[in-house]
């Protein structure tokens, strides 16, 4: 039975699921639960769901909820609570902070971060980054997510967009971006960037047993890559040239001690590149070895949990 102790709720609002945890202070959750997003129904909808899901995990708590922690895609200016551009969701300029703090008739206070800043935030308050004030988190997802730390804060940017890598135009003449764009390194470093390569170069390899999937998903181009398939080695070969890139500019232009690497699709194929990264790293960057900087895999992987921990931040400020 919880007594006389202290919990966060963390909310994570995606493109088709919100996720809640209810997160002590050593960041284990106490209890989960998801919802669909279903934003085609309107704004005033989804914060219904978010009021409703947070209600729910009262019921499991017997000790003091100290606030409410939200991680929302897109760009977010946390100091004003506001949602500038969420294209999945479409949602610009809404003040969501300010909506999800009224729908609970005020009764906690209300945080907000772009999600993978409060994943970044989550993996510094319980996670593998814990004691570094500088790092760098990239995830890999259905996307390429990033965000860095700095000197114990997090960079937040003029715009609140910093590392906003995944739609960086950085390969010549590269595939087309959902964003309109070509060469974006979204389509090279994320579950989307695994299946269009394997698209792209499957008439290369015709004998490929890969090449005989007609439609394959990222896990089972990782699963192939396991196997020593060639269109898969081929599609290997390319994430590790675009990861060594990533690494290399964060790396120089922040002088980070850590990359810390999430995310479904960095936790599946990170197995299969790390030692690549790892010894291009001790090779090109100015560094003396033993401030060559390391590579640690997330153990904060549930994006609402990450997004409890700018409550526990709020607290220690």
């Amino acid at each position: 039975m919880m007594t006389n102790s202290t919990y966060a709720i963390g909310v994570d609002i995606g493109g088709t699921k919100i996720a809640f945890a209810l997160v002590n202070s050593k960041g284990e959750a106490i209890t989960r639960h998801r919802v669909s997003t279903a934003q085609h129904e309107g704004l005033d909808a989804v914060i219904q769901r978010i009021a409703d899901g947070v209600k729910q995990l009262e019921t499991h708590c017997d000790g003091t909820i100290l606030g409410i922690g939200i991680g929302n895609p897109g760009i977010v200016d946390a100091e004003h609570g506001l949602v500038k551009n969420a294209v999945h969701l479409g949602w610009r300029d809404e003040p969501i902070q300010q909506l999800v703090y009224d729908s609970l008739d005020g009764k906690y206070p209300v945080y907000i971060e772009n999600d993978v800043r409060a994943l970044a935030m989550g993996e510094y308050t319980f996670g593998v980054a814990k004691g570094y004030k500088n790092f760098v988190y990239i995830a890999l997802g259905t996307g390429l997510g990033d965000a860095a730390m700095v000197d114990g804060k997090l960079l937040i940017g003029a715009h609140f967009a910093p590392m906003e890598l995944g739609h960086m135009a950085t390969v010549p003449n590269g595939r087309k971006c959902i964003c309109g764009r070509f060469g974006c390194l979204d389509m090279y470093l994320s579950g989307v960037g695994l299946t269009a390569g394997t698209k792209e170069h499957r008439d290369k390899y015709p004998d490929s047993p890969l090449a005989q999937i007609d439609d394959p998903s990222s896990y089972q181009v990782i699963e192939h890559m396991k196997q020593g398939d060639p269109l898969a080695e081929i599609v290997r070969q390319e994430t590790v040239h675009w990861m060594k890139h990533v690494l290399m500019w964060t790396g120089g232009v922040l002088d980070t001690g850590l990359f810390v690497i999430g995310g479904g699709t960095g936790h599946a194929i990170m197995p299969l590149i790390m030692d690549d990264l790892k010894d291009y790293l001790k090779g090109h960057l100015v560094l003396p070895p033993e401030q060559v900087p390391v590579i640690k895999l997330s153990t904060v992987d549930d994006s609402a949990v990450g997004a409890s921990c700018l409550v526990w931040q709020a607290q220690s400020t």
